[in-house]
């Protein structure tokens, strides 16, 4: 057994003893900042670059993902390192890129993408 192997066991175990509720929380977080990103993304991409489109855009697609019924996801231990190390991916990624279709001044951007990492850390830390 390599040390590889051992390393994805011990992160089954692990993520295997931690309940549904944080693994869902992660899958709604990258939910929440990701279909937004993508259709502003999407919005910005296709010519428009109104920026109450953006917000509007941002808006629907927002509500959209907060109404996704993720609670019922049931996932095998050795799909769900996958979807935990993918959704830990993302998160790192995805709130860098929300605020520069959303802002147009850099240090807005810049703020913006401060805060939305701080609201991922206290949300994090309160569903513990």
């Amino acid at each position: 057994m390599d040390i590889f192997q051992r390393l994805f066991e011990w992160g089954i175990d692990l993520l295997y003893s931690v309940g549904s509720v944080h693994i869902h929380f992660l899958i709604r977080a990258v939910l929440v900042i990701g279909i937004p990103t993508v259709a502003c993304w999407h919005f910005f991409d296709s010519g428009n670059r109104s920026l109450l489109g953006q917000w509007f855009v941002f808006l629907i697609s927002f509500l959209t993902a907060v109404s996704l019924k993720i609670d019922h996801w049931r996932f095998p231990p050795h799909i769900r390192m996958w979807v935990v190390s993918i959704c830990l991916l993302l998160l790192v990624f995805l709130p860098a890129m929300l605020p520069y279709f959303l802002f147009r001044i850099r240090a807005h951007q810049n703020r913006a993408r401060i805060v939305l990492y701080m609201v991922l850390i206290l949300l994090f830390v309160f569903n513990l």
